[in-house]
């Protein structure tokens, strides 16, 4: 039985919305947007702005649809030529830095990170799992290497540079992701080694507009294109020049263009010079409101691109009921089949021409409901989100335990209870088992936590009655067992409603070092055997250790040093440190199906 469970997701962003580029990454908010129906996501972005005059850099905290997002800027540097880059790079490494403490402050530590275009954000995934150990995906939107594969692009010594770099990212992350085929085989054509699943973008699908299965025009149809008018790759003027000679034989048409470009007045020259102003009509840009109107007023929509990583814009005219006209050009190949359109080879006049001839007779016969059906079923927010999840649980199969931070294979089904959960509950478990809530002398005075989508019962560890018989796949007990006097009970609880688990006590070397009043057991191991030594002596080895160890702490049954001094912060922050990796500090314990122990009055 599945168990599903809310990761935390940190969303690393190489374009996304900003002051800067308000549209800029559209499609990573609406992946962000996706994932959080099934995770906690926290946005990170980090870019350049010329405009910062009185600071260096300038960091921006929201919550957008629930999403904590950070947008952090930094002033561009270009003063001195040589060293601009470098400059601008380290800028650019501690704005990341800033933002994530940020995030930190406000999401805390991410299960995993999810890098958005490879560069630069991917730099930042690799950092977090070298030096912090968070596994990162990688999800590839730009399609230079789709440009590079199909030669409209020259693969520069520069581009080789970065994709070197992008491979080196690749290589480390945990899973890589496209959206669509055509950028997989890229990919591969260009060497990249590894494993490449494709998840779509996501298109608004849960539109206001009801379609009819029969849609039909008595007067002019509709034909719409919408794209940023850059004719070398959109081919606008292909779709202008058939249209050219379909009036020629009949008027009963219009064009509809959306969107502006770098190529928008020679498509208007080009308009004027068939004498075509009546019939094609250019919006510009409009609102999302008034782009999904037009959409689902058009009798049908055409594609005309010489390449194409996904096509938002084609998958959104299916949202909205319309059928296609669309070229092999990457992406529409994916999702464009009989039912909802017509494909086409790319810079192919004649077909074209015959493809708008017969959409024109013939496009109220697309049955509308189950094009928009369709679409809804490829692109909604609930279906892309939910195979990134997938993907998620699929990495993080190992999770840390413990205060050691001992790594334990947990499987993504697995239900997962953690006993005595306390003020640090472990982020794997779907159930947390907590006596006391308020402040404890067992947890040095901090009061229980618990997050909200955990499960918590209240209850004593020693007689679990509310639990049924192994109902758990997986148990954590750390830093429980320590604390209480029925061993036996416990062990024998714990092994009853668990079918397998961890247990973690404090080693014998720290109940030396640092002897807590509240520990009843000295524990370690035997072989495959828990030992559990009664305690005699509540007294620590040193006091002045004890008080460094927990420099300016408040700590139950002791007075710990209250300092500023630098040299006694560095000591405190060195014995934290080590003291996981040295031997007899920390009991570690895995058990599976039965615990093997021996209690020693």
């Amino acid at each position: 039985m599945e168990h599903s469970m809310r990761f935390k997701v940190l969303f690393l962003a190489s374009w996304y919305p900003s002051r800067i580029h308000p549209l800029a990454g559209i499609f990573i908010k609406k992946h962000a947007e996706a994932v959080s129906l099934y995770s906690d996501v926290a946005v990170l972005y980090v870019t350049a702005d010329k405009s910062l005059k009185d600071k260096t850099y300038d960091i921006e905290y929201s919550v957008e649809n629930g999403i904590p997002t950070v947008r952090v800027y930094y002033k561009h540097f270009s003063k001195i030529k040589g060293l601009s880059k470098v400059i601008n790079f380290y800028r650019y490494l501690k704005a990341n830095y800033l933002g994530l403490n940020v995030i930190k402050k406000n999401f805390g530590k991410p299960d995993i990170s999810h890098v958005n275009v490879v560069l630069p954000a991917g730099i930042i995934g690799l950092m977090l799992k070298l030096f912090k150990g968070i596994p990162y995906l990688v999800t590839e939107h730009l399609d230079r290497n789709l440009r590079i594969v199909k030669d409209i692009e020259q693969l520069t010594i520069h581009k080789k540079l970065l994709i070197f770099l992008e491979k080196l990212i690749i290589k480390n992350s945990n899973s890589f992701t496209v959206c669509s085929n055509s950028m997989k085989e890229a990919m591969i054509n260009l060497g990249y080694n590894k494993e490449i699943y494709i998840v779509p973008n996501v298109i608004e699908t849960n539109l206001p507009e009801k379609f009819k299965s029969n849609f039909y025009r008595k007067d002019k149809k509709k034909i719409v294109h919408i794209s940023l008018l850059w004719d070398k790759m959109k081919n606008v003027s292909g779709i202008i020049n058939a249209l050219k000679d379909v009036y020629k034989h009949r008027q009963d048409f219009e064009f509809h263009i959306i969107g502006k470009g770098k190529d928008e007045n020679y498509l208007i020259d080009l308009v004027k010079k068939f004498n075509l102003d009546k019939i094609c009509l250019f919006h510009g840009f409009v609102s999302e409101e008034d782009k999904i109107k037009i959409l689902s007023d058009a009798d049908f929509y055409i594609l005309n691109s010489f390449f194409e990583g996904f096509s938002v814009a084609t998958a959104e005219a299916l949202a909205c009921g319309v059928p296609v006209i669309a070229t092999k050009c990457g992406g529409p190949e994916d999702f464009v089949t009989k039912e909802c359109g017509i494909l086409i080879e790319p810079g192919n006049h004649e077909q074209l021409v015959q493809a708008i001839l017969y959409m024109l007779d013939n496009s109220h016969k697309y049955d509308r409901d189950k094009i928009s059906q369709y679409a809804k079923s490829k692109f909604s927010y609930e279906v892309v989100g939910k195979q990134f999840y997938d993907i998620y649980k699929s990495i993080l199969t190992i999770w840390p335990v413990g205060l050691c931070g001992h790594k334990i294979f947990i499987h993504p089904d697995w239900k997962v209870i953690d006993i005595g959960s306390g003020h640090n509950p472990n982020p794997r478990a779907n159930v947390l088992l907590e006596k006391e809530l308020e402040e404890s002398v067992h947890r040095s005075g901090e009061k229980a936590k618990v997050p909200l989508e955990k499960t918590l019962v209240i209850g004593d560890a020693t007689d679990m009655k509310f639990f049924k018989d192994k109902e758990f796949d997986f148990a954590i007990a750390s830093h429980v067992a320590e604390h209480i006097e029925n061993i036996d009970a416990f062990i024998k609880e714990l092994q009853r409603v668990a079918k397998r688990g961890y247990i973690e006590t404090p080693g014998p070397l720290s109940e030396f070092f640092l002897n807590e009043p509240y520990h009843l057991w000295i524990v370690y191991r035997k072989g495959n055997a828990l030992i559990f030594k009664k305690k005699k002596k509540f007294k620590s080895f040193s006091e002045l250790f004890y008080g460094v160890f927990y420099l300016n702490e408040n700590r139950y049954g002791h007075k710990t040093l209250k300092s500023n001094s630098l040299i006694l912060k560095l000591i405190k922050k060195f014995l934290n440190r080590i003291w996981k990796y040295i031997p007899y500090t920390y009991t570690k314990y895995e058990w599976d199906g039965e615990i093997k122990y021996i209690i020693k009055e």
